[in-house]
């Protein structure tokens, strides 16, 4: 976990010191969701390939992708001049003035994990109950990360931040509350895929505004406060809605 959180604050800080413009940073960062959400495909299927070829214990060894992109990191990865030449950190009070962007992502991310977590539960109850089925329907989330992470780069400069904004709500809202009100495998997929778009639309949107509202300095701790928000609305998720279920 702790890796997780620190290879996506590094990974976002980078493109923010190394591509500074806004048009292209958005570019980079809608990029960079892209590939996250094809590299989680990617491991779910070589997770399951390597089950069944290795047990339960062979899925472990895809952590070991880590040590060669650590060595090819040594001698690619260099702090850019500009960003290391100012103050270290950034002072507080810029990172604190985007206080409101960062509630935004505390709310969005309890909504944008209903059906990944809370998917397998409710398909179970409907007598959805075949493990191919239900994780095919899940993955669907992770396919519409990656159609709504590509189609950001364009709906963002159209739509402008409060549309874009008042879209990820929207696709949200449809996607969680249709996925709640039919039996039908194939629709059930429809809407993970209705969710999951509004979830590509919000990593790189928040963290694009996230780098625009605060000095290039803090870049680094505000992205990490920002992940942090992220995965604080995840493990916040099950506990507001057990509430609502029961």
């Amino acid at each position: 976990g702790i890796a997780a959180a620190g290879y996506v604050t590094i990974g976002v800080s980078f493109i923010g010191d190394y591509y500074p413009a806004p048009a292209e940073r958005d570019r980079l960062i809608s990029w960079f969701t892209v590939v996250g959400g094809i590299g989680s495909l990617a491991v779910l299927v070589a997770a399951g390939w390597l089950t069944k070829s290795g047990g339960w214990h062979a899925p472990f060894a895809l952590y070991f992708v880590g040590l060669p992109l650590f060595l090819i990191g040594l001698f690619t990865i260099t702090d850019v001049p500009v960003a290391a030449a100012e103050a270290e950190g950034g002072p507080a009070g810029a990172i604190l003035r985007a206080w409101g962007l960062y509630a935004l992502i505390l709310l969005i991310s309890i909504s944008m994990y209903t059906i990944t977590i809370q998917g397998v539960f409710l398909m179970n109850q409907e007598g959805i109950s075949d493990p191919t089925v239900t994780s095919s329907v899940i993955l669907m989330t992770s396919l519409g990360t990656i159609v709504g992470a590509y189609a950001f780069r364009f709906v963002r400069p159209a739509f402008g931040f409060g549309l874009t904004l008042a879209t990820i709500w929207g696709l949200l809202a449809v996607g969680n509350g249709g996925f709640a009100l039919t039996p039908n495998v194939w629709l059930l997929a429809v809407f993970a895929g209705l969710a999951g778009v509004g979830s590509g639309f919000m990593t790189p949107m928040m963290t694009t505004a996230i780098l625009g509202a605060v000095p290039p300095a803090a870049s680094a701790r505000a992205i990490g406060l920002a992940m942090g928000c992220l995965f604080i609305g995840q493990f916040l998720h099950p506990l507001a809605l057990t509430p609502l279920r029961v």
